[in-house]
């Protein structure tokens, strides 16, 4: 597993935060870069919040359309 932040450099890990919120468009804490320091978990908290953003009825319009697209 890769640590991605692993040393506690809060100039760094401010910069780091502020640019997944211009990247993603979420809300996203410092404290998360410390709760999961690696880059998986830092994906499923990206993840959680904007799924968290989504209007319900759209989100089963998208996984409706995921269902029919695997298949």
């Amino acid at each position: 597993m890769i640590i991605f932040f692993e040393l506690e450099d809060i100039p760094f890990g401010t910069q780091v935060i502020s640019r997944l919120r211009k990247a993603f468009q979420v809300e996203i804490l410092l404290r998360s870069l410390f709760e999961m320091p690696t880059i998986a978990g830092l994906a499923l908290r990206i993840a959680q919040n904007q799924a968290e953003d989504t209007d319900p009825e759209e989100m089963d319009r998208l996984l409706s359309e995921l269902e029919i697209s695997a298949f």
